[in-house]
C-alpha cells in the first residue's frame, strides 16, 4: 500500500505552475496583451491579443479570473507518456476547460499520445470566471493537488523562459569576450531580447563577424567566424559598465 500512495504523489503534475505563482515576466494583472498568444504568467499565455488575465492570491493561493478567448499552456510531448490521463482543478463561473479542444470537467479522463504536445486551455465567455490549482496527471483517478516548492517550479519554468541580470565591466580599448550559464538547461536554443543601463553607441557588433551563440545547454558564447545563429548584438562590449538584463524564450 505504502507504495502505492508514493506513486501517486509527488512528481506527478504535467502543469507547470498550476499554481500560477510563477510570474519571471513580472506581468501585471489585468494588463492587456499587444500580440496574440502572449505569455503572461510563467507558462501561461493568453490567447486572444488585446484581452488580459487577472489574478489575486489568498493564504498563498493565486486564483486567476479568465478572458474571453482563454489563457493556454502548451505541456511538452518530451514530458508525456502514452496513456490514461485526468484533469483536475478548481473552478468557478462559466469557466470552461478544453483539452486539445474537447471540453473536459474536473476529474474527466483524456488519452494522450507520448512525445506529442497537449494544449490545455480555460476560458469564461464572461471574462468573470475563474481557475486555480490545475493539474494533469497519469492515470484515471484524480488526487491531491500535488504542491511543488517555488524553487522546483521556478526551475521548471525556466526551461521555456528566464530572465539574467549581469553586469560587465569593459575594457575601453580591448573589449573583452563573455559567457553566460543559464541556470537550468533551457528546451532548444533559444531566442532574446536585452536591455542596458550604459552608452548606447559602445553596444555593438563586431567588424569581424563574431555573433552570439545560444544553446540550449545552458551557455551561450560567442563564436568568431560563426555564420549561422543569432545575430543579436555585440561579439564585444567596449566602454565602461554596463548592466545588462538579458530575456532568454524556448517556449512552445
Amino acid at each position: 500500500a505504502s507504495d502505492v500512495v508514493s506513486l501517486k504523489s509527488g512528481r506527478k503534475n504535467l502543469i507547470i505552475n498550476g499554481t500560477f505563482n510563477i510570474n519571471e515576466r513580472g506581468y501585471t494583472s489585468g494588463a492587456a496583451t499587444t500580440v496574440a498568444n502572449q505569455y503572461t504568467l510563467d507558462r501561461w499565455r493568453v490567447v486572444t491579443s488585446g484581452q488580459a488575465l487577472a489574478f489575486s492570491a489568498t493564504e498563498n493561493v493565486q486564483t486567476c479570473t479568465l478572458p474571453v478567448a482563454g489563457i493556454e499552456q502548451v505541456i511538452e510531448g518530451a514530458n508525456i507518456f502514452s496513456g490514461t490521463y485526468t484533469i483536475s482543478f478548481v473552478a468557478t463561473g462559466d469557466t470552461v476547460c478544453t483539452v486539445d479542444t474537447v471540453v473536459k470537467a474536473t476529474g474527466d479522463t483524456f488519452t494522450l499520445t507520448g512525445g506529442t504536445n497537449a494544449t490545455i486551455l480555460f476560458k469564461s465567455a464572461s471574462g468573470t470566471g475563474t481557475v486555480k490549482l490545475v493539474q494533469v496527471e497519469l492515470g484515471s483517478v484524480a488526487t491531491d493537488f500535488e504542491y511543488r516548492s517555488y524553487g522546483e517550479e521556478l526551475a521548471l519554468c525556466q526551461r521555456y523562459y528566464l530572465k539574467i541580470f549581469s553586469a560587465f565591466l569593459a575594457d575601453s580599448t580591448n573589449g573583452f569576450n563573455f559567457n553566460l550559464q543559464f541556470p537550468v538547461p533551457m528546451r532548444v536554443s533559444p531566442t532574446s531580447t536585452h536591455s542596458y543601463n550604459g552608452v548606447a553607441s559602445n553596444f555593438y557588433k563586431v567588424s569581424t563577424g563574431a555573433v552570439i551563440q545560444f544553446v540550449p545547454d545552458g551557455i551561450f558564447r560567442n563564436v568568431n567566424g560563426l555564420t549561422t545563429g543569432y545575430d543579436f548584438t555585440a561579439g564585444y562590449i567596449k566602454g565602461d559598465g554596463y548592466t545588462t538584463n538579458w530575456e532568454f524564450s524556448a517556449e512552445l
